[in-house]
């Protein structure tokens, strides 16, 4: 893993930050009723923390979400997720440092009610597997994790 990642800007990816950006200017010209615009947000930032908990191995969707009573520990790292988020919108503004204990802060956020996971980093090796069960990522080893955190605050900070 390479912190700062290795990119190199191309004439598509010119492109698609043009429409992007045409896209946004067309956006903030239209007068959208501020509750409608808050509804797309928070369906957004809810499919989201959805899809978040699904790379951890979560199967909740936007349709079964809060359904039903036995699924409330699956719904719970959504609406953990969406407290995360929610902390993120409040407390980052323009010069904001980012610190490992930041990090915990949110990571705190997301694993409320698991205290023993929030304070460090893990210990052990991680991956995410799909339905089959082939690993489709494997994390850093633990043994590097500070370093890599380490390196990404510093060109977060940047």
């Amino acid at each position: 893993m390479k912190i700062p990642p290795d990119y190199k800007i191309t004439s598509e990816i010119l492109d698609l930050i043009s429409k992007v950006d045409t896209n946004l200017m067309f956006l903030s010209s239209l007068n959208v009723p501020v509750e409608f615009k808050q509804k797309i947000q928070r369906i957004s930032l809810l499919k989201s923390s959805l899809f978040s908990a699904r790379i951890e191995g979560n199967s909740t969707t936007l349709e079964t979400l809060d359904k039903s009573e036995s699924d409330q520990e699956k719904n719970k790292e959504t609406f953990n997720i969406l407290k995360a988020n929610k902390f993120l919108e409040k407390t980052i503004k323009n010069n904001f440092q980012i610190s490992k204990k930041y990090i915990f802060d949110i990571h705190s956020l997301v694993m409320f009610g698991e205290t023993e996971k929030t304070k460090r980093f893990r210990t052990e090796m991680g991956a995410i597997f799909n339905q089959t069960g082939v690993a489709v990522y494997l994390s850093p080893p633990p043994t590097q994790i500070n370093s890599l955190i380490d390196q990404l605050i510093n060109y977060i900070n940047s």
